[in-house]
């Protein structure tokens, strides 16, 4: 009698292992299995060259208007860090348009990303770097009447750069920067533009050295 019961014993116990190892396995695998198929539509594509194009445009008229190619290509940040960053800037006056914003953090996050290999600082000499920012001859950009300069700056300038020329969110502060002592520098941007701010090729150099004699002569 004994012996039946502990036989019948050990068959219950074998039955409740069986069931108990064998019973999740399935579940396990299922839930694997959805996971894994979830992965490739969780993943993002990755931009098109064209949506590249639109946010090298972005970079240009949005952020390099401020920071230099070197500020961002040293950063290493994650997507939701770098969607910090933009909401930040737009915040501090940045126009990037609503319709950037994605792209704009999509390729960022994927271009200095965390996972980006270090970045490689380079170096300049003591002797370039000063000269990057002494002043140089004005040349035929000498010499400008400030009252005509003033009128100059109202019509073209003063809607982004301020009345004041102190700056506004959508143009620099044009008071005491060393560019106003680099004359033909400051003719070229003149007559290119740079980001957002649009190219003025009409102007000739006595009207760029009027407007650059009026921006020296405001104080600080």
């Amino acid at each position: 009698m004994r012996a039946l019961l502990a036989l019948t014993m050990l068959l219950l116990v074998s039955g409740c292992r069986t069931k108990s190892e064998g019973g999740p396995a399935p579940a396990a695998s299922a839930s694997a299995s959805a996971s894994a198929s979830a992965a490739p539509s969780a993943a993002k594509a990755a931009l098109t060259p064209e949506q590249e194009k639109a946010v090298m445009g972005t970079i240009v008229n949005d952020c390099l208007a401020c920071h230099t190619e070197q500020m961002l290509a040293q950063q290493r940040l994650t997507e939701k860090q770098w969607a910090a960053v933009v909401k930040k800037m737009q915040g501090w006056g940045s126009r990037i348009e609503p319709s950037n914003v994605e792209p704009l953090v999509a390729y960022l996050s994927a271009r200095y990303g965390t996972e980006a290999p270090p970045y490689d600082i380079p170096t300049v000499s003591a002797a370039a770097a000063s000269d990057a920012l002494s002043r140089q001859p004005d040349g035929p950009l000498g010499g400008g009447d400030p009252k005509k300069g003033e009128a100059l700056y109202k019509e073209a300038c003063a809607s982004c750069h301020g009345a004041d020329a102190r700056g506004t969110p959508t143009g620099m502060n044009l008071r005491d920067q060393p560019l106003l002592y680099r004359a033909a520098e400051f003719a070229g941007i003149i007559h290119r533009g740079r980001g957002r701010m649009p190219a003025f090729p009409m102007y000739k150099e006595p009207e760029i050295g009027a407007v650059l004699g009026y921006l020296r002569a405001l104080p600080l």
